[in-house]
């Protein structure tokens, strides 16, 4: 053998080195980007053929840039590849774009980009969820039409002169903790003399988008019930609020509950910074001796809210999701964090996390009253003629919030990846996050709706197909899960009981007993439709709540079967009528009552009487302030007359209570010779005074009445009509059960020569309720 020489053995040691570490190397990367990308495409069976290998990575890389696409898609717009016409949206900033390429949409990076989200429940009440199974048919159809594209009827194989036989291009998806999609597309390739076939293509993606639509759903829908978000919001404005020029809690307070609770606010401020800037308070009476006030411009409360939101709003917490709680160390302040964390997820989801965001620079609507012009100032009324103190004023600070503005429930799988769609690869070092945008609102301090005024959802005609939910409610209860939905497939017609129309995006619910049995059926699509399975229950409630219609309830028993069963529900548009108001001047009209011997006939002459307004004692506002409230009915009134005119009715029963307040000048009386006096110096007041107050005056109306009326007349009972009063003259003629009782100087034997004398003049409610029920016209 002949020997190589040394130079040569080190070429040969270097030549080899190099190979091993060029081997090294493609390892280490392969490993790298099998780590970065994640996935790649399952094909069953061993490449035998030449051209084979080609094929599949190129139907890799189509059947990848589908699926990146479309759950990148999926993930911006809440859900949706194609959000439908009308569904109302927020605008997200998020350096993304979708742009349109031969007719399919793509996700594009772009650094001032913008994308449209769909809310799942808007500030109008509307409550638009897509179903698991939606999402999963948009997902198919997008990946199906995106490889066809992509695939370009394989062109690219037919100039090299390959023979190419495809079949019909089916896709399924599958949402669980990863994203699975499964191609099936019968493909038969040939060139020369070798033929091969390829049919099943599949890809799994590690985004736990299943489990994010479920945690989504039950957010939104426990929003929709309990409204946490509100009750939150208006927690923080009391706790940030206004509390007077030394409020208590801080130095010199005294003690007890208002102490107690001033602590938590300030442990609160103290932990999370205290801010100098105060809101105007939902509701505070502070007193002193000038009369000195805090006022607010409404720009000003609008930035102020915006920074406490910016800082605040991520203490909201889903129970069991990355709780924001903060140990404190004094334990009322611990509850005050403690009442922002929500049991508002059914399943307790492992590597998820739930965050609640509030972005600034989104959509803002705010509006305070009472104001002047943009300034709030509180009301103020002051007295005079207490002993050792010249001036006493007391100072009403009750603001009513008006409030819309997008939130996000973002939700983090952290076992997941995030999607790099122009790399077609995984991003492991960030999770998967879905997010949802859902509509708060107040109005007027009250929750997800408005009374006293006619401040209604726009009329959208959204396209509402496929849109529905099936979701446990609440979430510890059994009775809503999808395996207790054995009844027979339900069709629920949800129809409009004035036209027999069919109305969509109504939430319909069922209920069998007790509230916890309460499940959300479904919403109805654009035909007024939902097809679902339910519950077995014996005379269960069904009942939905559409914008703009009534809460009605309708008897439903469930039951099992395979033949489907199609059940109408009736909705009532609650129709706005005009209001009036006329006031009863409760001693005339109690003269009258004595007179006519209880209306009927005249107790002097036995003439039969006829009602007219001035015997029944009615009279018109002026310059007074009404407030009618309803404490029960099918419709929700609350309003302060002349400034609110309007108010929604339905069919239904009724309880109504009513308040009339007014300025008024109250002079003093003399008595025995003595001068009585509110004021100390004798001379008048002049202020805000009650002029009559009486509740459950009750109504009932059918629905032909309501349909038919243009307007809602109200009587409400005042105990003087005089804006100038004796101190010693005030007297209360309603008493507490609802009836009257006066005692009046009247003739009480028609005879016109013995004088006039003191009579007692008592008055049922029932009486009351017979002449002065309020009325439709």
């Amino acid at each position: 053998m002949r020997k190589m020489s040394k130079k040569a053995q080190v070429t040969i040691y270097i030549i080899l080195g190099f190979i091993v570490l060029v081997g090294v190397a493609i390892l280490l990367l392969s490993e790298s980007e099998s780590k970065e990308s994640g996935i790649k495409t399952e094909i069953p069976g061993e490449v035998e053929y030449a051209g084979q290998q080609e094929l599949r990575n190129f139907m890799d890389s189509c059947m990848k840039e589908a699926a990146f696409n479309g759950i990148e898609l999926i993930r911006l717009q809440a859900g949706y590849i194609d959000i439908p016409p009308g569904t109302p949206t927020v605008t997200v900033r998020n350096g993304k774009k979708v742009i349109e390429k031969n007719g399919i949409k793509k996700v594009v990076e772009d650094e001032e980009g913008t994308n449209k989200a769909a809310y799942w429940l808007d500030s109008d009440n509307r409550l638009l969820i897509p179903t698991q199974e939606y999402v999963e048919s948009q997902l198919s159809g997008y990946v199906k039409e995106s490889m066809l594209e992509c695939v370009d009827n394989f062109n690219t194989f037919r100039q090299q002169n390959y023979g190419i036989e495809a079949g019909e291009l089916d896709i399924s998806v599958e949402f669980s903790d990863e994203v699975l999609i499964r191609a099936d597309y019968p493909l038969k390739f040939s060139k020369g003399d070798v033929e091969f076939e390829e049919r099943d293509f599949m890809i799994r993606v590690p985004a736990g988008l299943g489990k994010a639509l479920d945690i989504a759903a039950d957010i939104t829908v426990n929003e929709y019930i309990g409204n946490f978000f509100e009750n939150d919001i208006k927690n923080l404005i009391s706790l940030y609020s206004y509390a007077g020029a030394n409020p208590i809690g801080h130095e010199g307070a005294q003690a007890g509950v208002g102490a107690d609770k001033s602590r938590a606010r300030m442990e609160f401020y103290d932990d999370i910074g205290n801010p100098e800037a105060e809101l105007p308070p939902l509701t505070f009476t502070d007193a002193n001796l000038n009369c000195g006030m805090a006022t607010w411009e409404l720009d000003e409360v609008e930035s102020m809210l915006k920074d406490n939101l910016a800082v605040n709003f991520g203490y909201i917490s889903a129970e069991g999701y990355n709780d924001k709680s903060i140990v404190s160390g004094n334990e009322i302040a611990d509850g005050v964090y403690k009442s922002f964390r929500h049991d508002i997820v059914s399943t307790k989801y492992e590597n998820t996390q739930i965050d609640f965001v509030f972005d600034r620079n989104n959509d803002f609507l705010l509006d305070i009253r009472p104001r002047q012009g943009q300034t709030l100032q509180p009301r103020r009324h002051s007295a005079t003629g207490l002993k050792m103190i010249p001036v006493f004023c007391t100072l009403r600070y009750q603001f009513k919030y008006t409030l819309k503005f997008p939130a996000f429930a973002r939700i983090t799988d952290t076992k997941g990846s995030a999607l790099d769609v122009l790399g077609k690869k995984m991003d492991e070092s960030r999770g998967f996050v879905f997010t949802v945008p859902i509509g708060v609102f107040l109005c007027g301090n009250q929750n997800r709706r408005c009374t006293g005024q006619p401040a209604y959802a726009s009329e959208l005609e959204i396209d509402t197909s496929g849109l529905d939910i099936n979701i446990s409610l609440p979430a510890e209860n059994m009775f809503c899960d999808r395996d207790m939905k054995l009844s027979q497939p339900m069709k629920i017609r949800t129809l409009d009981a004035y036209t027999y129309q069919p109305v969509s995006g109504v939430p319909v619910f069922y209920r069998c007993g007790i509230a916890e049995n309460e499940c959300l059926v479904g919403t109805s699509d654009e035909k007024g439709i939902i097809e679902a399975k339910m519950p077995l229950c014996y005379n269960g409630e069904l009942f939905g709540l559409g914008s703009g219609y009534a809460e009605s309830r309708a008897l439903l028993s469930t039951s099992e079967g395979k033949d489907i069963r199609q059940f109408d529900y009736i909705m009532e548009p609650l129709k706005e009528l005009e209001v009036e108001v006329k006031l009863i001047d409760l001693p005339r009209f109690m003269e009258s009552y004595y007179m006519s011997s209880s209306l009927t006939r005249s107790k002097c002459s036995g003439k039969t009487v006829q009602l007219t307004e001035p015997m029944l004692g009615l009279v018109d506002v002026h310059n007074e302030n009404i407030i009618i409230s309803s404490n029960s009915g099918p419709s929700t009134v609350g309003l302060v007359y002349p400034e609110y005119d309007k108010a929604k009715i339905a069919s239904g029963r009724y309880d109504f209570n009513y308040m009339v307040e007014g300025e008024a000048v109250i002079e003093p009386s003399d008595v025995a010779g003595e001068t009585v006096s509110l004021k100390e110096n004798g001379r008048p007041y002049t202020g805000s005074y009650l002029f009559g107050s009486y509740d459950s005056m009750e109504a009932e109306f059918s629905l032909n009445e309501v349909k038919a009326a243009d307007r809602i007349i109200f009587y409400v009972p005042v105990e003087t009509t005089s804006k100038t009063l004796k101190v010693m003259e005030l007297s209360n003629i309603i008493r507490a059960d609802g009836s009257l009782s006066r005692k009046a100087i009247l003739d009480h034997d028609c005879d016109s020569s013995t004088p006039d004398k003191e009579v007692e003049i008592n008055i049922t409610k029932d009486e009351m309720q017979k002449v002065f029920a309020p009325e439709l016209e």
